[in-house]
């Protein structure tokens, strides 16, 4: 009841960051294949529309409540997860792209993955991250996107991100359990061991199949194309 539509209401510094409700997702790493034991990511998120940037009231969303670059929120105004300044002087600064992405505007399931069974599902939606066709697109993101790598053309992939690194060694088949720089490790037995409820597109055993040897392929390219720039 408390995200329900009401004309008369105002995006309230009281609420905070419980302006919606997000997911907690699954996430698979490139392939159908690969996906991320013990980790889960919050998107996508539903936020109500008179909390967010050009869609609220904006008399109160003004530039004080904001860093000089007019981006970042201040200490007090939700910045550091506090919100006592908001609260004192009814600045609320409405949710733009930035907030999405760096901070929790919602309510989330808060579940222990410690309890995960077959009975007992932690996930309400699935990431699906760095799902590129090439490897230009991918190496373009991680050169580009909100915290950028300035040397994403001239580093392997096992040396641009854990993320990638973990979808190199599951591409080739390799393990993981033992490679101590990995921030996560992958789910044993792939997509058939995944129990809780799955993309339904996954089902499909030859698009798994034909998806994951194009992750093969374009890793085992990716490798040679950095052995040739050395000789």
């Amino acid at each position: 009841p408390s995200l329900e539509y009401n004309e008369e209401r105002k995006c309230s510094p009281i609420l905070g960051n419980k302006v919606g409700v997000r997911a907690s997702a699954a996430v698979f790493e490139s392939s159908p294949e690969c996906i991320t034991q013990s980790r889960v990511w919050f998107h996508p998120s539903a936020v109500m529309g008179h909390c967010i940037q050009g869609i609220g009231n904006d008399t109160n969303n003004n530039h004080e409540v904001r860093a000089a670059n007019g981006i970042e929120r201040k200490v007090g105004f939700g910045g550091d997860g506090k919100w006592e300044k908001a609260i004192a002087t009814a600045h609320f600064p409405l949710w733009n792209g930035y907030d999405f992405r760096r901070m929790s505007p919602s309510f989330t399931p808060q579940v222990s993955l410690a309890a995960i069974s077959r009975r007992f599902n932690p996930y309400t939606a699935f990431h699906f991250h760095n799902f590129f066709s090439t490897f230009e697109k991918l190496r373009f993101k991680y050169a580009t996107y909100g915290h950028a790598n300035n040397l994403a053309y001239n580093k392997t992939l096992v040396r641009l991100h854990n993320d990638l690194h973990l979808m190199n060694l599951c591409a080739k088949g390799e393990p993981d359990k033992d490679v101590e720089s990995l921030t996560f490790r992958r789910r044993p037995g792939g997509f058939d061991a995944f129990h809780n409820p799955r993309p339904i597109y996954f089902e499909d055993p030859n698009y798994r199949k034909a998806r994951h040897a194009l992750i093969r392929s374009l890793v085992l390219r990716d490798e040679q194309n950095f052995v040739d720039k050395r000789h």
